[in-house]
């Protein structure tokens, strides 16, 4: 009986083995397919984005810190985008180039229509480019002021997020690292990780002093401030047993609200004040034409 069961034995052992071993083939190269088309995809959309608009706008932005009368202006919008963006070069290039990628071809229009209006009279030439240059300061505030309010309605669905998320795990970190997570709002979520970096780091007393310097608003500083007062000495409740801490932060949500009605109402009566100041200057050479052909005196003047 023994000697019939070992060739039995072995011949189970070998059909298993038999077995696992197809399985495994089978199952390598599933896997290899699967693998070699993903590699395949990442080939393509790396292709894809050979000449993508990101890679075109980081070459505008070198073309523009190329050339010395664009340069300045470059520069001057570089600075006040990078403090949103916390030092990310990459994004800081592409978004300084995207808005110099619609003013430039502005000028440039501009120019040519100077020239040609203006038709050899270098007093009007000279006032229309003077012009101009205050239109490129506006043209350039004016964007940085879009990516400005952007944040701030970034700032209030974060908040609201984090509140949700405060009530969930009870901890402050914990909820501004969860909420940062979210990709739909990079910029506010980029603030959200440098705050969160603040509180678990080593000394997050001194860390919070300078991001009171590169903080975008002050109401980033102020939800860093009582982020970190919360974590450190607790949360409390006020006389109707409610959170300070989500009370402040409701309360910094009005305050944000009122300014973003206070800026749109602003740029809903100053949206028309570039071409309100630009239009008189428009006018000159017809006024001047106009006072030759009327009142003949004026004739040795003009």
């Amino acid at each position: 009986m023994p000697n019939n069961i070992l060739p039995i034995l072995l011949g189970g052992v070998g059909i298993a083995f038999l077995v696992i071993v197809v399985l495994f083939i089978y199952i390598q190269k599933k896997a290899s397919s699967k693998r070699t088309k993903y590699l395949r995809n990442l080939v393509q959309g790396t292709q894809s984005k050979r000449y993508s608009m990101e890679i075109f706008y980081q070459r505008f932005y070198l073309f523009c810190m190329a050339v010395p009368g664009i340069k300045r202006y470059t520069e001057k919008l570089r600075r006040r985008i990078e403090i949103i963006n916390l030092g990310d070069e990459y994004l800081t290039r592409e978004q300084t180039a995207k808005i110099l990628s619609k003013i430039i071809p502005t000028i440039i229009l501009s120019i040519v229509a100077i020239t040609l209006f203006t038709n050899g009279n270098r007093l009007l030439m000279a006032t229309l480019i003077l012009l101009l240059i205050f239109l490129i300061e506006t043209l350039i505030s004016g964007a940085v002021d879009k990516i400005e309010n952007k944040l701030l309605r970034e700032q209030i669905e974060f908040f609201a997020e984090i509140r949700h998320a405060y009530h969930e795990y009870n901890m402050v970190e914990e909820a501004i690292y969860e909420v940062a997570q979210n990709d739909s709002m990079p910029e506010i979520a980029r603030q959200g990780e440098k705050i969160h970096e603040i509180l678990i780091s080593d000394d997050p007393e001194s860390e919070l002093e300078k991001y009171y310097d590169i903080a975008p608003n002050d109401y980033l500083k102020e939800f860093a401030g009582i982020s970190y007062l919360t974590r450190e000495f607790g949360d409390r409740q006020d006389e109707n047993g409610s959170s300070l801490y989500l009370k402040n932060l409701n309360n910094i949500t009005q305050e944000m609200q009122i300014e973003i009605l206070k800026r749109d109402k602003l740029d809903y009566v100053f949206q028309s004040l570039s071409f309100i100041a630009l239009a008189p200057v428009l006018f000159l050479e017809p006024l001047k034409a106009w006072a030759i052909s009327t009142f003949r005196i004026y004739k040795t003047i003009l």
